[in-house]
């Protein structure tokens, strides 16, 4: 029993009276095209809306299951679009932007873009009315069979039967484009900003598409919101423009079936001859239509994921948390909390858009899953998600949201060492996703190795569960080793060292939690002893107990031991050095550089594997000053300062002069948003990282027996122009001093 609506139109724009030769077309064309298709259509029922003059020619061929809506030019001139799409495209700009345009049919035909933008809702008419009583309504252009697949393909007994499956969720054909500039005359950058993607690398087709009654409603709806903003901001394509943006913003009510790069739908209807897709899940093995049913909810999966997910959780009951980003139509998500309530795991899940295997399916309720309705690339969701990974133990994240790309890319940064990424729609290469994949593993590919090599590299990720794979899931650990200890300086104040500690673990968990740390004990009161103790404890660093060594003596010492440890970087705290935590986001310092950056850690140890620095200072504005000076120039040697600023011999008798040397800068880059300049930095007792090799050169090569912050100043500077040491500095303040536990100065032993 048929159970299939299709619907359709033609109506003449005069698409005859174009100049073009690549645009116009006789009407007549259109006409004998569909006569084409009327025939094959048999007696599937369909809704026809056209001219009246057309009606007779099109009963004299289908006499059954057939209802003729009239519709003209005169009534498309009244279409609430109208107005806007004229305004448009009569405009040079917007005409003008790429060659093609101005002699297309869209830029020099009245009612063509008037006609397009109201497909989608002649179908949700129909849905709504359903005058045939049909469970799904699917849009079929007039023209289909005059270059986009043949006519042939509608007469076949299988048809329906196949094509049901795929009506479940509303189907789109789309085809994978990666051109630039604009889509059909839609500018790029308002596709991207629509979508709510950095890239929009497909179109769906206008020519075939089609759903049930709910879905073409709710779509209708959504396209004529979208479209009616896009006018409003002079963004205008064609509909298959918008169609697009919907299947970017709506994944979970929608099923993308890619075709090949042509656009022809001939590839869709192919792969329905030869039984490539099937209307359900056949044992285990994958047959093209990639969904099935869990306690009610949809489960966009291979057939054996639910098999090799089980088998994951058994090997891996050391896991402490899930993060499932996109719960989709909800199946997946209920059987992944199935398995984290076996095995004591905390489980989250965030869905922007939840279906209603979610919203209304008691299954999904009476397991209160701790469902969060939100964006996750928005600021409340990425800062959720990485307080929850710093404060558990060993964190799977699943990124299975509307782009996969940025969903890994971003979520990586927040892991810490043993955690473990996961990526769905994944083939390893576009060439083993042809070869492999379509059509036996998995039919989409929406994430492949090149997208996620920088992040591979960076955290040294390794294939953490090869299984994964067969499924079409990547699954990646964050296995790189520690990299950095982590030194704090104190000196008879527990509360300022506890401060410090606690800035850290606000602003850059990371540091903590990928550090060996140790503490340098200055303290000559024994009473706080017990006090420091317990806190050294808490936070894991090791201590060392000196007899106020001071902070020269404690970085001397430091250097020393850093030369024997396993790891690559060493950064530098005083108990008084406080970081900048996210709630100084939007404030800047006097220089007007940022104070707070999201992945700090992360970053300038990215920038010190890329730039092979010795050192990275991390704070352009300082408690005494700011690197916009040269500071150096008040402690080199006056032979030292003669040769290098002629200009600039005499030191002031008293206090700082009041036009010395500015710091020169050879290169201003930026890593991840965090931008760092590098040239005749200067050194100085506050924060930096610094590597292996730039400690050896800073204070092993040469030492003093009693070290001052000045002549490590002068000695560092002298090094650096000659090209020994190689150092940079970020442009941004990160932190922020804060002595509030004060001592006798008399105690400091650099004075």
């Amino acid at each position: 029993m048929s159970d299939i609506t299709f619907v359709t139109a033609l109506v003449d724009i005069k698409r005859s009276e174009l100049d073009s030769a690549v645009f116009n077309r006789p009407f007549q064309r259109y006409l004998d095209t569909l006569s084409v298709l009327l025939r094959h259509l048999g007696d599937k029922k369909l809704v026809i809306y056209i001219e009246k003059e057309n009606e007779e020619l099109i009963r004299s061929i289908k006499t059954d299951n057939l209802i003729i809506r009239h519709v003209d030019c005169g009534q498309l001139r009244q279409s609430e679009y109208h107005e806007k799409l004229q305004k448009i495209r009569t405009n040079d700009e917007w005409r003008n932007q790429v060659g093609w345009l101005a002699e297309s049919t869209q830029a020099n035909l009245e009612f063509y873009n008037t006609l397009i933008f109201n497909k989608i809702h002649w179908l949700a008419d129909v849905a709504e009315e359903n005058p045939f009583n049909t469970k799904y309504f699917v849009w079929l252009d007039a023209g289909i069979a005059n270059a986009q697949c043949h006519p042939g393909y509608f007469s076949k007994p299988w048809l329906e039967e196949r094509l049901s499956p795929h009506l479940e969720k509303f189907l789109f054909l789309c085809f994978p484009y990666e051109g630039h500039g604009e889509i059909h005359g839609f500018k790029r950058e308002g596709l991207h900003k629509y979508s709510n993607v950095d890239y929009v690398s497909r179109v769906a087709r206008a020519t075939f598409f089609g759903g049930k009654a709910t879905e073409c409603k709710f779509l209708s709806d959504k396209f004529r919101e979208i479209a009616h903003k896009s006018l409003d901001e002079g963004y205008m394509g064609t509909e298959e423009s918008l169609y697009t943006i919907l299947t970017y913003l709506y994944p979970e009510i929608i099923n993308v079936q890619m075709i090949q790069g042509n656009g022809l739908v001939f590839d869709f209807f192919e792969r329905l001859q030869n039984n490539s897709f099937n209307s359900a899940i056949s044992g285990k093995e994958f047959t093209g239509k990639g969904t099935f049913i869990h306690l009610g909810a949809r489960v966009q999966q291979h057939p054996k994921a639910f098999e090799v997910f089980e088998e994951f959780f058994k090997q891996n009951t050391d896991l402490d948390l899930v993060v499932e980003l996109g719960s989709g139509g909800g199946g997946l998500s209920m059987f992944i909390s199935d398995q984290c309530k076996q095995h004591d795991i905390k489980f989250l899940t965030y869905e922007k858009h939840p279906d209603k295997g979610i919203t209304h399916n008691p299954e999904f309720q009476n397991r209160n899953i701790d469902f969060r309705q939100q964006d996750i690339f928005d600021e409340k969701t990425k800062t959720e998600v990485k307080q929850a990974v710093s404060e558990s133990g060993k964190t799977l994240v699943l990124c299975d949201g509307g782009n996969k790309i940025k969903e890994f890319n971003t979520y990586v940064d927040y892991l810490k060492l043993g955690d473990i990424i996961m990526a769905h729609d994944y083939a390893p290469s576009q060439e083993l996703f042809e070869t492999k994949y379509k059509d036996k593993i998995w039919n989409w590919a929406e994430i492949v190795d090149d997208d996620i090599e920088v992040s591979v590299k960076k955290y040294k990720l390794k294939d953490y569960y090869k299984p994964f794979e067969d499924i079409a899931w990547v699954c990646k650990s964050k296995s790189y080793q520690q990299r950095t200890d982590l030194y704090i300086v104190t000196f008879n104040s527990p509360a300022q060292f506890k401060f410090t500690v606690d800035k850290i673990q606000e602003a850059s968990p990371e540091l903590l939690a990928n550090s060996d740390k140790y503490v340098i004990n200055n303290t000559v009161d024994d009473s706080l002893d017990t006090e420091y103790k317990e806190l050294f404890q808490l936070y894991g660093f090791t201590e060392f107990k000196k007899d106020n060594i001071g902070i020269c003596g404690a970085r001397q010492f430091i250097a020393e031991h850093f030369d024997t440890t396993k790891n690559e970087y060493m950064m530098f705290f005083e108990d008084d050095m406080g970081m900048n935590s996210a709630e100084l986001f939007d404030q800047k310092c006097s220089n007007g550089f940022s104070k707070f950056h999201p992945t700090l850690y992360n970053d300038v140890v990215g920038i010190m594997d890329k730039e092979n620095y010795d050192y990275l200072k991390w704070s352009f504005t300082e408690f005494f000053g700011d690197n916009t000076i040269q500071w150096s120039w008040y402690n080199v040697p006056q032979n030292v300062r003669e040769k290098i600023w002629p200009h600039k011999t005499k030191l002031p008798k008293h206090g700082l002069d009041k036009n010395p040397p500015l710091c020169n800068f050879n290169n201003i880059k930026s890593y991840n948003g965090l931008p760092y300049a590098d040239g005749e930095i200067y050194y100085c007792n506050w924060p930096q990282i610094v590597s292996k090799n730039g400690n050896k050169k800073m204070f092993l090569e040469t030492k003093w027996a009693h070290p001052y912050e000045q002549t490590w100043m002068s000695y560092i500077y002298q090094k650096t122009i000659e090209g020994h040491i190689k150092p940079a500095l970020l442009l941004m303040s990160p932190i922020t001093h804060d002595r509030f536990d004060h001592y006798d100065g008399s105690m400091r032993r650099e004075h």
